[in-house]
């Protein structure tokens, strides 16, 4: 069976293949719905191309609107939010685009306060910048437009949050600088101590009394970096707080940095009321120190290289500045007085001095 094919089309349609052959039968097969098929789709695809039917397609969708506004509208008001929550999405996604408070504090950069900077020297203070960064924490003296004070950031081993908004740094061997906030701004130091968790291995310190036992002994052994080296069991130090581990940095308000281990020993033993200021040790009772003295280098070959001048401090201190730290002393051997009879016996300093 053959058939015959004629296909018409307005004139602002434009042509549009496969070709027709002149004079051909086509017979029944595949190939002739092929031919077809492909016609009618590229007829469907020219007509779009022309005016008329896209002015149809118009008018089609204005009905259509027309329809739709006067039979299916409502006066009633609709609650976006619990119908249709899609309507806040997008207001929910800009708020999940926004920064979280305080992103700043994670910066490796430096991120500064405005401190009033205790000058031990001249006995008043300093209007100074403090800036912590990934590396360092300096003061900067904002009159004399220099740096008064810096240490490695990872050698800040505790911190001590005053009233009315001050705070005390501890770094090193228990060495400190005292801050007051501009203005009683407490909220500063809060960003501060944030900071000090973000990018240091020390924690707040703590305060406690310590009482005599029956004896008159305090229940613990210290070394001369004034580290608990043993804490009795259930004794009144133990019950206190007091840990293994932990560093005493002020004893009845004067700093163990600088006491000699003599003098430190001297007034724990003979002080009426003990109250100190400890920074409580890692969760494993490892003491927390400053970086030099975590390593694998001893206690008396850091003090070597720190004589050496081995020790690059990365910023210039100002000349005749009261805030440049001088290297510690020579630690003594413990002596502990009036234990063995009234007479002097030398400790292992490792072991610690009973008290």
């Amino acid at each position: 069976m053959d058939g015959v094919v004629a296909v018409t089309r307005s004139r602002d349609v434009p042509s549009f293949g496969p070709p027709i052959p002149e004079d051909v039968s086509f017979p029944k097969s595949s190939v002739f719905r092929d031919f077809l098929l492909a016609k009618i789709i590229n007829a469907e695809n020219a007509a779009h191309k022309s005016h008329k039917f896209r002015a149809m397609a118009t008018r089609t969708r204005q009905e259509y609107l027309r329809d739709l506004a006067e039979r299916h509208t409502t006066s009633t008001p609709i609650d976006p939010s619990g119908k249709f929550p899609f309507i806040s999405l997008a207001h929910k996604k800009k708020e999940k685009s926004r920064p979280y408070a305080g992103a700043e504090l994670r910066s490796l950069g430096a991120v500064t306060w405005a401190v009033h900077a205790e000058d031990h020297g001249a006995g008043g203070e300093l209007e100074a910048l403090l800036a912590i960064s990934n590396d360092f924490l300096i003061l900067l003296d904002l009159e004399a437009k220099a740096v008064v004070f810096n240490c490695a950031t990872k050698d800040v081993i505790g911190w001590t949050l005053g009233s009315p908004a001050s705070m005390r740094i501890f770094y090193e061997r228990g060495e400190s600088v005292s801050l007051r906030s501009v203005s009683n701004n407490t909220e500063d130091f809060r960003e501060v101590v944030k900071r000090l968790e973000n990018l240091t291995k020390g924690c707040e310190t703590s305060e406690m009394t310590l009482r005599r036992n029956g004896l008159g002994q305090l229940g613990f052994h210290v070394n001369y970096e004034g580290i608990v080296a043993e804490v009795e069991s259930y004794g009144y130090a133990w019950q206190a707080g007091l840990r293994q581990g932990s560093r005493l940095v002020e004893i009845c308000k004067v700093a163990v940095a600088t006491l000699t281990h003599e003098q430190m020993i001297d007034l724990l033993r003979t002080s009426v009321t003990v109250r100190v200021v400890i920074i409580p040790p890692h969760e494993d009772a490892t003491p927390r120190r400053c970086v030099a003295l975590s390593s694998t280098v001893s206690s008396g070959e850091y003090k070597g290289m720190v004589r050496a001048g081995l020790f690059d401090y990365k910023f210039p201190f100002r000349s005749k500045d009261t805030w440049q730290r001088e290297p510690p002393p020579h630690p003594q051997p413990a002596v502990a007085w009036g234990a063995l009879g009234g007479r002097p016996c030398l400790l292992n300093a490792r072991g610690g001095t009973p008290l």
